[in-house]
């Protein structure tokens, strides 16, 4: 269950978007438990891999206690959805590297040679590789050049929140799904936890219970 995490030097970092308490799942899921430890844990010592990266926190939110050690962050301006974490994560991130490799805490099997893959991907325009494929776009799931911060910012300010339609306003390489299983095999990195019932199908299907192969669900903001 372990990821091994590849190097992926000084031009890439990373994002952890963390959010807040949710509303559907009732608690903050950073706090969800997997094999004994929270998702915040598990995100942690897969983010290891970078050599820097960050976690956006909600607005006044505090850091999470098995995050803390790592640069924490908080949306600027409450209630603006993933858009507004990922907004600041940039900011902090284009002093630091051209490329920031972007995931959310209810994510806790994060492939991080995802980055990797992604960065591989890019062609001389990219401004944003993400995968896409039945319909969805997940852009939560994704890489994005750190210097797109200011023009993200406007548009968040400006009232713009769907992360699907980010490729309507940047240069976005598609990734499709055979190419992310060559690294996700069972597309862990997409698969959510939004609900209570999502939650114990995850935990039932790693005990063996229930199926990884399937198609992952449409996470909220993708």
């Amino acid at each position: 269950m372990t990821s091994s995490a590849e190097p992926t030097g000084d031009s890439i970092c990373g994002i952890l978007v963390c959010g807040g308490a949710s509303s559907r799942m009732g608690i903050d899921k950073a706090k969800l438990q997997l094999q004994g430890r929270s998702f915040a844990w598990h995100c942690r010592q897969r983010f290891s891999g970078f050599r820097s990266w960050c976690a956006v926190g909600a607005f006044g939110s505090e850091v999470l206690e098995d995050l803390r050690g790592v640069p924490w962050l908080n949306d600027t301006v409450a209630d603006r959805g993933p858009l507004e974490g990922l907004s600041v994560g940039l900011a902090w991130a284009q002093e630091r590297a051209a490329w920031a490799f972007v995931s959310t805490i209810d994510v806790p099997l994060i492939e991080i040679k995802l980055a990797g893959l992604f960065l591989k991907a890019l062609s001389s325009t990219s401004e944003i590789v993400m995968p896409s494929w039945g319909g969805h776009r997940y852009g939560l799931t994704a890489l994005y050049k750190s210097d797109i911060a200011g023009r993200l910012r406007k548009l968040v300010d400006e009232g713009f929140r769907k992360v699907s339609d980010l490729p309507l306003h940047f240069e976005t390489r598609m990734v499709d799904e055979a190419t992310v299983r060559g690294v996700d095999r069972n597309l862990e990195s997409f698969s959510r936890i939004n609900t209570r019932e999502e939650y114990q199908a995850f935990l039932d299907a790693l005990n063996g219970f229930g199926s990884r192969q399937g198609k992952p669900k449409k996470g909220r903001g993708d």
